[in-house]
């Protein structure tokens, strides 16, 4: 999937008690927008999802709105909302299933 990424890295901080005295910080650096690649792709074979919804669900899961995926995507925000709520339909009807 050729989708053009904002560059979103989540920094996260947090002290990592060492030995004796040592105190430490822990760095971790996640690129969001993989992070959402991954989820969505395992999303995308658990409910069926069309190439199109994938591509939008990605961009969604990557934290942008549906007008910054119309941007992208050069397409307008309803024709986002429509791979959005098939999407939505899909992810209901299968977690509904599994309970």
């Amino acid at each position: 999937m050729a989708l053009e990424t904002a560059g979103c890295i989540r920094v996260r901080v947090q002290w990592a008690l060492g030995d004796g005295a040592k105190t430490r910080l822990l760095v971790t650096l996640e690129d969001t927008f993989l992070t959402a690649e991954r989820q969505m792709q395992a999303e995308r074979k658990k409910v069926s999802l069309t190439p199109r919804e994938a591509e939008v669900w990605l961009l969604r899961r990557a934290t942008c709105t549906y007008r910054a995926i119309a941007s992208q995507r050069h397409i307008t925000v309803d024709t986002v909302k429509k791979p959005m709520k098939s999407v939505y339909a899909k992810r209901n009807t299968f977690h509904w299933r599994e309970e």
